[in-house]
Formats: C-alpha cells, structure tokens, sequence
C-alpha cells in the first residue's frame, strides 16, 4: 500500500500510514464491513435463516428466498472472509433481493388483473364463475400457500351471493394488490442499504445513511411474517408455523444489528 500523503509504502494489513499517520479509508471502510458480518450475531441470523430455510422446505415449500439468504449469509460470515467473498455474498444478497421485488410486483399485478377479470366476467354470468374458481383454487391450492388462500377468500364471498359477491372479491383482490405494492416500496430502503455496504467492500466508498428506515421496513416484514403463521395455523401445517416464527426472528435480529 502506498500513502496517499507522503508516498510511504506499507504493508496492506496496516489501515494507517506508519510513517505520517495518514488513514487508508478504503481499508478502514471493508474492515468494518468484515465486522459487521463477522460478528457472533449475524451468525446467529445465518443459522435462524438455515433453520427457516430448512423448515420451509420439510412443510412442502421452496422457501427460495431463504435459500438464497442463507447461502449468501455463509458466504459472508466465513471466518477472515475477505472483501471478496463479502463482496460476493452482498451481490447475492442484492440480486436476492431484486428478484423478490419483481415476484411481488407480478404478483400484485396478478391479483389486479384477476379482480378486473372477475369483475367482467362476474357481470355477465354472476357469482357462477366465481364459485368455479373457488372451487379450482380450493382443489388444486394444496401445498400452494397463495392459491389455497385466495380459494378460501374466494369461497368466503361466494356465500353473499350474486353481483355482491363479485363486487366484493373484486374489491378484496385489488385491496390486496394494493398492499402488496406497497410492500415492494418497503424493499427499497433495504436495498438501498445493501447497495451501500456493496459499495464499501467493493469500492471503500461512504454509504448514505439508510440504516434507520432499512432497519423500520426489516421490523414491518418480520411482524408481517410472524402474523403470517396464521395462516399456518388454520392449515394445521405445524412445521410452517415455526418456520414462520423463526423467518420472524432473523428479520428482526438483522433490523437489530443494522441500527447498532
């Protein structure tokens, strides 16, 4: 390493010039990002994202997202990992992150366009329809989390009977699209945060400070998964219930160590 200030050159483990006391604040900036996720609790949230990972995958479901969490957390908690590999589990985590911002717009796109459909559809057959799909969302939903619920919520409003019926399925769907939008809003601090530490390990560069509002949409997610089991519980899927609570866990562990 040569400094900046006087041209001393210096072995790179050194995050000062001995000669002038000049600061290499690349190297300060990864090694504190090393810090971070070399610490007893990020581990800690590694192994709570394995188990829930683990878990989703015993109760019938892919848990992708956990998958990819968990593969990127041991990435960089490796012991002395280098900015390297923690540069490379931040790319991961990133690109995890951004896949899941586009599921959840699709789906909420989905839903939008399931609800102006039935509208249509419902104004020339009335709740005929509707009950056909209740019904083929009810059958075919098993192990299908989304498509068993939006059979159970179908079937709910069925019994109103008539235009009532697919006004308020159509009403509920677009209410439910709306909230899921909202959600992927949610997302972007917590990218914007991952983009920051990225930048540190890759670049040594300052990251904007987006710890706070990461750390509030980390806490608004884990409440919503942990509410989430409900779900689980009518279903009587009692391993997806504690994969639920501890998916719950990790992101309000991780909200944690973001704001200390």
């Amino acid at each position: 390493m040569t400094c900046s200030k006087c041209g001393f050159i210096y072995t790179d483990t050194l995050s000062a010039c001995p000669k002038c006391g000049q600061t290499n604040n690349i190297q300060v900036l990864q090694k504190s990002v090393q810090a971070l996720f070399n610490s007893l609790l990020f581990r800690s949230i590694c192994v709570m994202v394995t188990v829930t990972a683990f878990l989703y995958l015993c109760s019938g479901r892919m848990g992708l997202f956990w998958i990819l969490s968990s593969i990127a957390g041991w990435i960089t908690c490796a012991k002395k990992a280098s900015p390297e590999k923690v540069t490379a589990g931040l790319r991961l985590y990133s690109i995890t992150l951004k896949c899941l911002h586009y599921v959840m717009l699709a789906l909420a796109g989905l839903l939008a366009l399931l609800s102006v459909a039935i509208l249509i559809i419902g104004s020339f057959t009335g709740d005929t329809w509707l009950a056909y799909l209740a019904g083929v969302s009810t059958e075919y939903g098993t192990g299908i989390i989304p498509v068993a619920a939006l059979g159970r919520l179908l079937d709910t409003v069925v019994s109103f009977g008539g235009i009532v019926a697919v006004a308020s399925a159509c009403i509920t769907l677009l209410a439910i699209a709306a909230a899921i939008f909202f959600l992927t809003k949610l997302l972007i601090p917590i990218r914007y945060y991952l983009y920051g530490l990225l930048n540190m390990a890759a670049e040594g560069k300052p990251m904007p400070a987006m710890a706070v509002p990461a750390s509030v949409c980390l806490v608004v997610f884990g409440v919503i998964q942990g509410l989430s089991s409900l779900t689980y519980i009518s279903l009587g899927n009692g391993i997806a219930i504690a994969a639920s609570f501890c998916a719950a866990a990790s992101l309000f562990a991780t909200a944690w160590l973001i704001r200390k």
